[in-house]
């Protein structure tokens, strides 16, 4: 019997080669994330110092308030086209402007009863409060107290030419005292100023009377402690009576 030939096998010389040493855990791959996550975080770092460091900070300091001394500072209002120590000019003056479409007249005519009938309800069933509850006929105080529809109205009166009914404003205006019947007294400074300031200052601009111009200068004194503040932004809200914040 004849020996057994062993079979030839042929080895690649390169896959002969000894297999590379492992890696060890701490390789070159987490040595280069360790680098760049450090010099990213220096780099956040030097950017926050200079992007984010407070500046110095310079408190608004107001003037001196001083009772009085603003008046000198008012100017005269500017000359209006008719003078009011007389009669007023009514619907047909020449200084209004005059509709000659009989519809439009209707329509005007209509608008105007609706603001009587509306503001003599108030006049009636809620005044010196600020609006009437139209359902129940009993008046509410929604801002300060102040009868706040008489002032809201004041120049809608005067466009419409519902004279008796503005000078019966104005006697009520004249007659306010800017003190709130709530307990705590403050009153919001914003609505206060475009409501009561607003109404009293619009209806002088048409009217020219000077009552207006006078109480919208009291109010005014009461709220200007409102900007007593380090920004020089106005308080939401100050107590007009003793002028506290």
């Amino acid at each position: 019997m004849l020996p057994a030939r062993r079979p030839r096998i042929w080895v690649d010389p390169e896959s002969a080669a000894l297999p590379p040493a492992s890696v060890p855990f701490i390789g070159r791959p987490l040595l280069r994330w360790i680098t760049w996550a450090a010099i990213s975080l220096v780099l956040v770092l030097v950017f926050g110092i200079f992007r984010f460091q407070t500046p110095e900070h310079h408190a608004y300091v107001p003037p001196p308030y001083i009772p009085g001394q603003h008046k000198s500072r008012l100017r005269p209002p500017p000359p209006l086209p008719w003078k009011h120590q007389g009669p007023r000019p009514g619907p047909s003056s020449p200084e209004r402007p005059t509709v000659t479409d009989p519809k439009w007249s209707a329509r005007a005519d209509k608008v105007k009863q609706a603001f009587v009938h509306a503001y003599d309800g108030y006049r009636q069933h809620a005044l010196p409060d600020d609006e009437l509850r139209p359902i129940s006929g009993t008046g509410i105080n929604n801002l300060n107290g102040w009868g706040l529809t008489v002032f809201d109205a004041l120049d809608t009166m005067w466009v419409m030419g519902l004279n008796d009914t503005f000078d019966d404003a104005l006697e009520i205006i004249a007659g306010s005292t800017f003190i709130s019947p709530r307990s705590d007294r403050f009153v919001p400074f914003f609505e206060t100023v475009i409501r009561y300031l607003g109404g009293m200052l619009s209806a002088y601009a048409l009217s020219g009377e000077t009552v207006l111009l006078a109480r919208a200068d009291d109010l005014a004194v009461m709220l200007l402690p409102a900007f007593d503040t380090t920004s020089g932004f106005p308080m939401y809200a100050v107590d007009p009576q003793t002028c506290v914040l």
